[in-house]
């Protein structure tokens, strides 16, 4: 099931660490949809403490080769072929139970087209949050 608009306002805005990366490794995509491991070196840190510039991690990216077999949830998903192509990414990033997750159970990343001095997706102030809800549940 997919999660209401302001929750994902939410996950942004909780989220430990908002880094840039680059892909240095992607695993190959071979089931029609499924969650791909990536090894990323962090590029840029706008939030968190545990992750610094140079810093080597792992996580998953959901990727699908079937539209078809995207199953529903909060995931935001990448196709193969755009995913073969990406080269950064823009992420927020909980640590959960000893490994990266990217935040919302996968829907916070953005593919970027180089690092940047600046993020170029904002982190959501608490009241912007707040009033998503609150027009949702309205």
């Amino acid at each position: 099931m997919a999660m209401p608009p302001y929750a994902y306002l939410a996950a942004r805005r909780s989220a430990g660490h908002h880094v840039q990366v680059k892909l240095d490794k992607k695993m190959d995509v071979t089931e029609p949809a499924a969650k791909v491991g990536v090894h990323v070196t962090v590029e840029r840190v706008f939030r968190g403490r545990r992750l610094r510039p140079g810093t080597r991690l792992r996580f998953e990216v959901p990727v699908y080769l079937d539209e078809r077999a995207v199953p529903s949830g909060a995931a935001r998903w990448i196709s193969a072929s755009r995913f073969l192509g990406v080269q950064y990414l823009e992420v927020f990033l909980d640590w959960r139970r000893g490994d990266w997750a990217i935040a919302a159970s996968g829907a916070e990343y953005y593919v970027i087209d180089e690092p940047t001095d600046n993020p170029t997706v904002r982190r959501p102030r608490l009241i912007t949050v707040w009033r998503a809800r609150r027009r949702f549940r309205s």
